[in-house]
């Protein structure tokens, strides 16, 4: 992975290594870079400072995707394991490091967004169309926010989903072909 600097140009290579290093996403603070590495020959979340530095592993039990939480003070991936005692859903770190805790059983790689005020994840269906869930930190309750329609394919292979600044607006890629992107607004 590389950063580059708008201004002067500068690039600088974060990570280097014959292993795959995927699914970069910022600190609050922009001092570093977190991102998902098989270097251990299983997916963990790592973290690298945003100008160059020593990879520091955050997860120890697997993890794809880590995002920091708003307040600064946790790291949130996503676990997809195909079996075991720990479990697939959404968990968390101390951005220090710590226990790992899994927050949500439910929680896909690509499927689900850290907001100011909780979580938005995506639950795929047997039967209907996947419902977009929302975990809300404070009370720590899970509410359907919306129902995508029924012919709905999500991307599993370069999956795309996110929700607006002000929580209105809903975007996701599915797989139909040509590959649209689809809105869905007002779904509260």
């Amino acid at each position: 992975m590389w950063v580059i600097s708008v201004e002067q140009r500068l690039r600088i290579r974060l990570t280097s290594g014959n292993w795959n290093s995927t699914r970069p996403s910022w600190s609050n603070d922009e001092k570093w870079i977190y991102f998902s590495s098989d270097a251990t020959g299983v997916w963990q979340v790592w973290k690298v400072p945003s100008q160059g530095g020593t990879t520091v592993q955050v997860t120890r039990g697997e993890g794809f995707e880590g995002r920091e939480s708003p307040d600064g003070k946790y790291v949130y991936y996503v676990k997809e394991v195909r079996g075991g005692a720990e479990g697939p859903g959404i968990w968390k770190i101390p951005v220090g490091g710590g226990e790992e805790t899994r927050l949500l059983d439910q929680g896909r790689m690509g499927h689900w967004v850290v907001a100011l005020c909780g979580i938005y994840f995506v639950v795929p269906s047997s039967s209907g169309g996947p419902t977009v869930k929302f975990f809300n930190f404070t009370t720590r309750r899970i509410t359907q926010i919306a129902v995508l329609p029924e012919d709905t394919r999500l991307d599993m292979i370069d999956p795309a989903f996110t929700v607006s600044p002000d929580a209105g607006t809903i975007l996701y890629g599915q797989t139909i072909p040509p590959g649209n992107v689809m809105v869905v607004e007002n779904f509260r």
